[in-house]
């Protein structure tokens, strides 16, 4: 498995994610700390799940985000994208997000996703 991260970047507009292709015999994940679309309900996201898989140069099994503070997924063409969580409650009121990790695992079948509730 292949595990690229992209931080937080305060300005996507101009941002060119520059990541090698890993061999071809791995599965590749991109890990990124935005305000993913269709993940967030912001108005103005960060990025789009659409928008990573056109701009990133090299293919792409699965992404992950962060940043924003929901449990989701969505699948577009061959890639499957997750908005994981949280690991711990938040603000002030304690969110109902219950908080988890996703359990990833690579196999020659592809990659499969567990949630695990803390």
């Amino acid at each position: 498995l292949a595990v690229y991260g992209i931080d937080y970047q305060s300005d996507w507009t101009n941002f060119v994610p520059d990541v090698e292709q890993a061999p071809d015999d791995l599965q590749s994940m991109l890990c990124v700390h935005q305000s993913t679309a269709p993940f967030t309900e912001s108005a103005n996201p960060d990025c789009s799940v659409q928008d990573l898989k056109e701009d990133v140069d090299t293919p792409l099994d699965v992404i992950l985000t962060g940043h924003v503070h929901t449990r989701s997924e969505c699948r577009t063409d061959s890639i499957q994208a997750f908005a994981g969580g949280s690991t711990a409650h938040l603000g002030e009121s304690q969110d109902s997000l219950t908080p988890s990790v996703e359990l990833i695992s690579a196999t020659n079948g592809g990659l499969h996703v567990n949630r695990k509730y803390l």
